[in-house]
């Protein structure tokens, strides 16, 4: 990691400049999580906070960007997910005192910390009303809180900035005057509020979703600026920010231009880049990341790098005048837990080197002179006309992907086996020493599902809420003896909402914590997604996965939503029309026309409903014409 002077950050121009008076650049990672359910940094129960951040600076990253909601800042918040054997010195610890250590640590070592502002209530990615407060934490509220927040951390250099409010979007404007919309003069009223208190911080700026109906991402757009610009009452501390995703996420039109990816610096001028080119302000790309499982984000990923790196046209050269720098950039995300893009770590912790030689060479690298140019890279090819409607990604080779390491959870282990419910109780003590001294010898593994099984009964969801230890102890004092089972798939649960699926990907946890605090006073179905129907719809899950239900609703997370697999494509109900002798044993039972089809029908050569394998081939055919 390339030092940056002791002190607070300051800008000018385009620039964001040390306390040494040099321009530098703030390269690094988003480890996220304490904005969640977990209200934890993702990954303490693999190891200690200390090792993880000196993995961040080994790796040349100088800045973490720190999500948070005001819900982790509720009084009395107590973090979840934390192996305190690996971090004895947060046990006991709230978790705004988590971040308190978190930053302590930063300051010992030099990385820098931007606080972010990722949403109001607990859960994952943005609000979903799009705005920066809601009913439950209104603007009033989040403003005292980066204000408690400003003031317990001033003076303490490690924290340089505020993220005001993370991805504004769907309704927030920018500049339009309107106090409930207007994000612009929203980021004013916070900074400003900050600056009461604590005036050594950058003040972060996101952009927005929607400005004079042109779209770009969540956050990303800035194009209402000269409109209206944001001023605070301490100068020299405003960097905008932006987010900006690849192919993978979302196939934006400019992906499917035909000089993809050399149009991409055009694009970045027009929405961001100019604000550093012009020497206007500097930018921060505030969240950016890919899986690098497709070709066309293997060609977009080094084109974002080059022009991160000032390297503005694409060719290879750094067109920056000397000594100054290019966008800085915070990439999405450390941990592995991130549905979209996974992480620096891989689900087993170790680093993906794919991910990370992708973006290495937009590190930081020094002050003294312009950054060394970005290598050129060969183009990947990709198709010379645009098409009609987004090209799928290429079919993925049906798997279900490696559960994400957890902390073992002793009540769980205990509640998945009978006779060690009736030896031992809710004793979490005596389970731990149990599987210590005999269970992983034996192979046994944790199978009960704590937030699972509180959402597979209403009176559990109001009596308990989402303590997995207190839903553990009830099924090991009641729930077994009371013959109740685990029922509810949160896998299905996320595939059936597709807000959901976008928020959580496949996290389980997530999506059953989701449940129990607000699906079911939202009224969705817990088991809205048909799975059968799905693997029948595509031939080569059939041959994947059968009947495992749960390996096909993980592959529809992980990988269908993004391909444009069709969940419906098989129609049960032409498949017995189709099939005399069917009709006759099932009737019109749509469940067993299509369980039919997947144990016998496929293999039997049986036409499944008309247009289906058609259909499929078009799939297959387009992915290799898009994706070579």
């Amino acid at each position: 990691m390339t030092t940056i002077a002791p002190g607070f950050l300051h800008t000018d121009g385009g620039q964001i400049v040390d306390s040494a008076g040099r321009n530098i650049k703030l390269t690094g990672v988003n480890w996220f999580g304490a904005e969640g359910y977990a209200f934890a940094p993702q990954g303490l129960w693999m190891d200690s906070y200390q090792n993880h951040m000196n993995k961040m600076q080994a790796l040349g990253f100088n800045v973490i960007r720190l999500p948070f909601s005001d819900a982790m800042l509720d009084a009395g918040r107590m973090p979840t997910g934390i192996d305190y054997s690996k971090n004895p010195d947060l046990k006991g610890l709230t978790s705004l005192q988590v971040f308190d250590k978190i930053i302590d640590y930063a300051g010992k070592t030099g990385m820098k910390i931007i606080l972010d502002h990722h949403r109001s209530g607990d859960g994952a990615s943005s609000n979903e009303n799009g705005l920066w407060y809601t009913s439950q934490y209104p603007e009033s509220k989040m403003i005292e809180n980066w204000k408690m927040l400003a003031q317990r951390y001033a003076g303490k250099d490690a924290v340089i900035g505020a993220d005001l409010h993370n991805e504004p979007h769907g309704q927030a404007s920018w500049g339009t005057g309107g106090a409930a919309t207007d994000w612009a003069r929203a980021a004013e009223r916070i900074g400003n509020a900050i600056q009461t208190v604590n005036k050594d911080w950058l003040m972060i700026v996101e952009g927005v979703e929607i400005v004079n109906n042109q779209w770009y991402w969540w956050g990303g757009n800035l194009l209402g600026l000269p409109k209206y610009e944001v001023n605070f009452d301490t100068p020299n501390k405003l960097v905008y920010s932006i987010h900006d995703y690849g192919p993978s996420l979302h196939m934006m039109d400019w992906f499917k231009a035909s000089d993809f990816p050399n149009n991409m610096p055009a694009k970045w001028d027009q929405m961001w880049g100019n604000l550093i080119k012009n020497d206007q302000h500097p930018v921060l790309v505030g969240e950016f990341g890919s899986r690098m499982e497709t070709a066309i984000d293997k060609a977009w990923m080094p084109k974002l790098i080059q022009y991160m790196n000032g390297d503005w046209d694409g060719n290879g050269t750094i067109d920056l005048a000397k000594g100054d720098q290019g966008a800085s950039w915070t990439y999405w995300a450390w941990s592995p837990g991130s549905g979209d893009t996974g992480g620096i770590m891989t689900s087993d912790w170790q680093v993906d080197t794919t991910k990370y030689n992708a973006i290495k060479a937009g590190l930081f690298t020094g002050s003294t002179a312009a950054p060394a140019p970005t290598p050129t890279t060969t183009p990947v090819p990709i198709p010379t006309e645009t098409p009609a409607t987004p090209a799928p990604a290429a079919p993925s080779s049906p798997s279900v992907a490696a559960p994400v390491a957890k902390p073992f959870d002793a009540l769980a282990y205990v509640a998945s086996h009978a006779d060690l419910s009736a030896g031992f109780g809710a004793d979490a003590a005596a389970g731990t020493r149990h599987y210590q001294q005999y269970g992983y010898a034996e192979g046994r593994t944790v199978s009960f599902d704590p937030l699972a099984y509180t959402a597979s009964y209403r009176d559990l969801i109001v009596g308990l809420g989402t303590d997995p230890d207190a839903a553990s102890r009830h099924f090991i004092e009641h729930g077994r003896a009371e013959g109740r089972a685990t029922a509810f798939d949160a896998y299905n649960y996320l595939a059936g909402n597709r807000d959901l699926s976008s928020a959580f990907g496949a996290d389980a946890e997530a999506g059953a914590a989701h449940y129990i605090r607000h699906g079911v006073l939202e009224g969705r179905a817990a088991n809205g997604f048909d799975t059968l129907r799905y693997v029948a719809s595509n031939a080569d899950l059939i041959d994947a996965f059968g009947t495992d239900a749960r390996a096909a609703e993980i592959h529809y997370l992980t990988h269908g939503i993004a391909e444009e697999r069709s969940a419906t494509a098989f129609d049960p109900l032409a498949y017995l029309n189709a099939h005399a002798d069917l009709h006759a044993a099932f009737g019109s039972d749509r469940a067993a026309a299509t369980l039919h089809y997947v144990q016998h029908g496929k293999a039997e050569g049986r036409v499944a409903a008309p247009g289906l394998e058609i259909a499929a081939l078009e799939h297959h055919d387009a992915g290799v014409e898009a994706w070579g």
